[in-house]
């Protein structure tokens, strides 16, 4: 019998021959494999991005993930249902204590996510406490958090870890595996990266402003979300058309390109760059916080061989990486924290060899009481410097090399480097949870059947969101397991026509028989703001109070009061008692016309003259 994944060679193929489906994979491979440098930096990605995100969160940990803010538990219950009971963020949110652990505890995990510790448990565990985050506050969400949970999800079946990660530096196997990765997985996780843009535009072609190209006009005068520059871009009006047109062809036809026949390498970077500048287009125009690149993550993977190569020859090239580097073999912590070392630079393993193997060097390592690193010129480097030297030759890690290189950080280095050597057993000790295991690199049948069922079932939901007919024809169940899972594809952003286009007023008097406006802290006003998508402060606070006002009826009129509310407590906490708030209302005021705005809606009416007893 073949070992998996090996093929038989090319033959003419007889009526008697076996089934076409080895030469068909074969011929797909290139198509849907992907490259574990490139699987690496989109792990690095995604750890940055959530540490980024929690610590975005955490300034309204208590406002937006607790019971004493602006969305109790109750009320979660009451509108969104069972679901809410999966939130590990809902149960503690009697207790701001626990949400501030959980959130540390995410955190720690994102870190072990970014340094490819138990890279897939690490993404299993960030994607067990991102839906939970999730779930305690919807009205929060984004397709950005939809974009970072699905490649979450398919990183639990890749090996995220087999580069540039503590996973590699404790494979104990002596030469690197292969850079390509084919498998099922694979496949999702890029299609998952194309389904986006596909239905997206899918989405549009059903909405008039995308076929008579006023779309991009239209969003740019979205007062809700657009910015500075989006305002700036306003006046070129002759030219919005050109925008509309072009990111709409862009996100139909631009992911065909990682499909060019021979010139996969040249297709994928062209689409790189393409949607790379489409996002940063986004991303200067609208008021969107990190949303841009949490959607932009998965390109990532699509960084082909050829990319790495050539980074490799421009930043690792030349006689410099000729190094050789030589450890105590009866060290166990000199072994992995040289390991860590050589991977961080992403040096090849045959730089790393055993002092007990040349007398010479072994000689040397125990009168210098330090590992030997030899350079191209044949200087040889020891302690503190010859970790600096090792470092400086990394394309990442030069900045740290240079920086440890300094006098002053060298010399606290030595002292630091000293102490080590000396305590070697208790640093050991220290690191004995970094056990050497190999990196699991090839799929397993079950992994294989899982991802395959997943991703087609994520295809029919996005056919489900573009063709009504088909929608009609599938009851609402079919989304109760993406909903659960926090996998629900939906992307819908700039497909309306009709769209909120006013802003929130929050006039607010005080016991001194002032009034001002709590969002703003000045004297009311009832003209419109010069940027109305930065008056509620970060991008969360605009994305829940435009989700509040965007589903204004009787049923959601009762979450202005607790929003209210936490604007009034703020406003008293930092102010005198003679100047607390006694009464509050909530307004919206809709601009009709340039310039022109309808008599202000009330959507709130709160009398706190006992607030403060």
């Amino acid at each position: 019998m073949e070992p998996m994944g090996e093929f038989p060679q090319d033959n003419p193929r007889s009526p008697e021959a076996g089934p076409a489906w080895p030469g068909i994979v074969r011929t797909l491979r290139p198509y849907f494999a992907v490259d574990l440098r490139s699987l690496a930096a989109m792990r690095i990605g995604l750890g940055v991005l959530i540490l980024c995100d929690l610590l975005i969160r955490s300034r309204d940990l208590v406002a937006h993930y607790t019971d004493q803010g602006v969305t109790t538990g109750a009320f979660l219950v009451e509108q969104y249902g069972a679901g809410t009971y999966l939130s590990l963020h809902y149960w503690a949110g009697g207790r701001p204590a626990l949400t501030a652990a959980l959130f540390i505890v995410h955190a720690l995990l994102a870190l072990g996510l970014l340094v490819g510790f138990r890279s897939r448990l690490m993404a299993l565990a960030c994607y067990g406490l991102g839906a939970s985050l999730l779930k305690r506050n919807p009205g929060l969400y984004t397709a950005g958090d939809a974009a970072v949970m699905f490649l979450l999800f398919w990183s639990m079946f890749l090996p995220i870890g087999a580069r540039c990660s503590l996973d590699a530096a404790t494979d104990p196997r002596d030469e690197d595996p292969p850079n390509e990765h084919c498998s099922v997985a694979s496949a999702a996780i890029l299609l998952q990266v194309l389904f986006t843009y596909w239905f997206a535009a899918g989405m549009k072609l059903h909405s008039t402003m995308w076929i008579d190209g006023t779309a991009v006009e239209n969003a740019l005068h979205r007062d809700w979300v657009v910015d500075s520059f989006g305002v700036w871009l306003r006046q070129f009006d002759s030219a919005l058309p050109i925008f509309a047109y072009g990111s709409l062809l862009l996100e139909l036809f631009g992911p065909f390109l990682v499909f060019l026949p021979r010139r996969i390498c040249a297709g994928r970077l062209l689409a790189f760059v393409l949607f790379l500048t489409l996002h940063i287009g986004f991303a200067l125009s609208f008021h969107f916080g990190i949303f841009q690149w949490q959607a932009f993550a998965g390109w990532i993977v699509f960084l082909p061989a050829c990319f790495w190569d050539r980074v490799g020859t421009l930043t690792l090239g030349g006689p410099g990486r000729n190094i050789q580097c030589h450890y105590d073999a009866d060290c166990g912590f000199c072994r992995k924290m040289l390991a860590i070392v050589r991977t961080a630079a992403m040096l090849p393993r045959t730089v790393v060899r055993r002092a007990q193997d040349d007398p010479a060097m072994l000689e040397e390592m125990r009168r210098e009481n330090s590992w030997i690193v030899i350079d191209h010129a044949g200087r040889h480097h020891h302690r503190w410097e010859a970790l600096a030297f090792t470092l400086r030759r990394g394309p990442i890690t030069w900045i740290p090399g240079v920086i440890m290189s300094l006098p002053i950080v060298r010399a606290v280095g030595d002292r630091l480097y000293k102490w080590i050597a000396n305590h070697r057993d208790l640093c050991g000790w220290m690191i004995v949870w970094l056990r050497w295991r190999p990196v699991r690199l090839r799929p397993t049948l079950a992994g294989s059947v899982i991802a395959f069922w997943v991703i087609l079932y994520v295809f029919l939901l996005n056919v489900r969101t573009v063709f009504p007919l088909f929608r009609a024809m599938t009851p609402g169940v079919v989304t109760m397991p993406a909903r659960m899972l926090q996998l629900d594809p939906y992307w819908a952003m700039f497909t309306s026509v009709n769209a909120l286009d006013g802003w929130v007023v929050l006039p607010a008097r005080l016991a001194d028989g002032s009034e001002v406006d709590l969002l703003t802290g000045e004297p009311v006003r009832w003209d419109k703001p010069t940027m109305v998508s930065r008056r509620y402060g970060s991008m969360r606070w605009m994305k829940l109070t435009q989700s509040y006002a965007g589903s204004q009826n009787k049923a959601t009129a009762m979450r202005w009061g607790p929003w209210a509310e936490h604007f009034a407590e703020r406003w008293d906490r930092t102010h005198p008692p003679e100047r607390r708030v006694v009464h509050v209302t909530v307004r919206y005021v809709q601009e009709v016309a340039e310039g022109e705005y309808g008599a202000p809606f009330l959507w709130a009416d709160i009398d706190r003259r006992g607030a403060g007893d």
